[in-house]
């Protein structure tokens, strides 16, 4: 499977004067703009998020769009 355009966003809720918000906030974002095989692209989203979130846990939402082409 190929996949036409990656688009990653990282939220995470924000401290200000030593307490944790609220409300997430988008922090990191990554684009790929490119065509790229879906076995290629899994240990890339993998190592991004070891290194994004090292000192959190996290949960790891994916959507997938399959659009009929024009």
């Amino acid at each position: 499977m190929y996949v036409s355009k990656t688009k990653i966003e990282h939220y995470t809720y924000p401290w200000k004067n030593g307490k944790r918000g609220s409300n997430l906030q988008l922090e990191n974002t990554l684009d790929i703009n490119e065509s790229n095989n879906l076995k290629r692209l899994l240990p890339l989203i993998d190592e991004f998020e070891d290194t994004i979130s090292q000192h959190s846990s996290t949960t790891i939402e994916l959507i997938v769009k399959i659009k009929e082409d024009k």
